[in-house]
């Protein structure tokens, strides 16, 4: 701001004085604003060598281990995170917790490729509704899977069963809510039990330009997972067989469209698990239950937690691989994983 040339001439001393602290005081104007509020958040990443705690095997049946990070951060929200993927580079990512926050970030790597550390890291709320209101006061809550194609961002909400979609800005935030309507039978499940993985399907597919949901524990009569596809406003319903204490908590298609399917055990009355099963392409369909072929099973002797977020990427070179990471339940005694594997065959 200037004043007219000769200014203390024509006010009073005290007057002048009054107003240069007004100024020194004074609101900031918006790009201040902006810089004061930049949602930028510092990260601490450890990075983890072993993923079993015995030895420093790297091959566990058709995954290699590639590395992975344990994530800290003071940042209030931060935490809690269910579903997670990667953009097309596999170095940024936008990941969302059980509290409806965003987080997008970049993944540092070494000249292997090996996770390092995770910088520009900003977390966010998610937008308001047509109402007005924030999404987490507007009834949609518990944010359990995240998709994206180009643009367009899709998040599930487990509380009530529906899916959401969003504009995905360049900068990782996200905008312009749409409300996918609900679905007879998806509105049935169980609130804390409901749609827990979502995934859209690929564009080679027999159900292109639909998605995939499926509950985490709530249950058909046969005792397996109920699992939807949703296209051109039609759904329809099948099931994956429920297998040991495992709940279903995110999913993934692979290259050539076989699913890729996350599972985990943890609870104070079981032993810690995880497992990641494929399913193939050719057996999704209406009215079937199906199973799928175990590719890697963990229990408390692997540097696991509450895994609960699935990610396939493709490399530059053609390499597919498979990144989790943990929702640590706000925890002091949980971890915040980022766990990377190789698909070797």
């Amino acid at each position: 701001m200037s004043f007219p040339a000769g200014w203390k001439h024509i006010w009073p001393k005290k007057t002048a004085l009054l107003v240069l602290v007004c100024i020194v005081l004074a609101p900031m104007g918006p790009a201040s604003r902006t810089a004061a509020q930049s949602p930028e958040i510092s990260i601490l990443a450890a990075k983890i060598l072993n993923f079993r705690l015995s030895d420093t095997a790297s091959r566990f049946g058709v995954l290699e281990f590639v590395g992975g990070l344990q994530l800290q951060s003071d940042a209030k929200g931060f935490g809690g995170f269910s579903g997670l993927r990667l953009h097309p580079d596999r170095n940024h990512f936008i990941a969302v917790t059980d509290k409806c926050l965003v987080l997008s970030a970049r993944l540092v790597r070494d000249i292997t490729g090996t996770p390092l550390d995770v910088v520009e890291a900003n977390l966010r709320p998610l937008p308001v509704g047509r109402s007005g209101k924030p999404l987490a006061k507007n009834g949609y809550s518990d944010c359990e899977s995240i998709d994206v194609a180009g643009q367009n961002a899709f998040i599930a909400f487990e509380r009530n069963s529906e899916t959401g979609r969003f504009t995905l800005s360049p900068d990782g935030s996200l905008t312009d809510f749409t409300q996918l309507s609900p679905k007879p039978g998806i509105g049935r499940l169980d609130r804390n039990r409901g749609i827990e993985a979502m995934a859209l399907f690929p564009q080679d597919s027999a159900f292109a330009g639909g998605f995939l949901s499926i509950s985490e524990e709530t249950l058909n009569a046969e005792g397996n997972h109920r699992a939807f596809i949703t296209r051109n406003n039609e759904i329809s319903e099948f099931s994956i067989t429920r297998r040991d204490d495992y709940a279903i908590t995110d999913a993934d298609f692979l290259p050539g469209g076989d699913l890729l399917v996350l599972e985990r055990r943890f609870g104070l009355q079981v032993a810690p698990g995880m497992r990641i099963r494929r399913i193939a392409a050719s057996a999704i369909a209406q009215g079937v239950t199906i199973d799928g072929e175990v590719l890697l099973e963990a229990g408390i002797a692997y540097r696991i937690d509450n895994m609960e977020g699935l990610d396939v990427s493709v490399s530059e070179t053609g390499e597919t691989y498979v990144t989790l990471i943990s929702d640590d339940n706000f925890n002091f005694f949980q971890s915040t994983l980022m766990l990377e594997f190789k698909l070797v065959q």
